[in-house]
């Protein structure tokens, strides 16, 4: 019945092509059933995407010649080759202190 709901309302088929894919599926929160669908199966190709991209991290990672990383080492690799967050390297420059001569 949702779906007849959905496809039956004109206003509906209005906010689906002026709002993002997304933010319509949030709008159309009084039709559970469908809403959860459509959530799901649009989540499931980003979080697809992450995991073979991790795969991809982790043989590099682990290649012939570091094959002898611990699991501690290897775990912080790989979410060091996944992380978005870029450094922030003036701040950590300016943290250190030059070595003085003697």
């Amino acid at each position: 019945m949702e779906l007849v709901e959905l496809k039956s309302s004109d206003e509906l088929q209005r906010q689906f092509r002026i709002t993002d894919v997304v933010d319509f599926w949030k709008l159309v929160g009084h039709l559970p059933n469908i809403s959860r669908l459509a959530r799901r199966i649009i989540s499931m190709f980003p979080s697809t995407y992450r995991c073979e991209a991790a795969f991809s991290a982790l043989s590099k990672i682990k290649c012939r010649n570091r094959n002898r990383l611990s699991p501690q080492h290897t775990t912080e690799a790989l979410r060091i080759a996944v992380s978005s967050a870029e450094p922030d390297f003036k701040s950590l420059v300016r943290q250190k202190e030059c070595q003085k001569s003697h």
